[in-house]
């Protein structure tokens, strides 16, 4: 719950990093990922989904903004993968 307050105040303090996460998220659907977290790729997967180039630019663009934001890489996205609830929702 702490991890919600924490994004949902950073989100509110910053819309466009939101806007980044929705961005990430799109990109990752139009590559077929259940972002819901119902069916989680392989590894494999995920690395040929990450090379693709809309969503690689859209995780270095999530990425930095977050790193600006003063919140740790891998931190950030195992919270984000936490909430998908939060996210899923808007």
């Amino acid at each position: 719950m702490q991890s919600q307050q924490k994004f949902a105040r950073l989100f509110q303090e910053k819309p466009e990093l939101q806007q980044l996460v929705l961005d990430l998220k799109s990109a990752l659907e139009k590559e077929g990922v259940d972002v819901q977290g119902n069916a989680m790729p392989s590894k494999l997967e995920i690395f040929k989904i990450i090379m693709k180039p809309n969503v690689r630019d859209a995780v270095m663009k999530v990425s930095a903004a977050f790193q600006e934001a003063g919140i740790n890489p891998k931190e950030m996205m195992e919270e984000l993968m936490a909430m998908q609830k939060y996210l899923g929702s808007k």
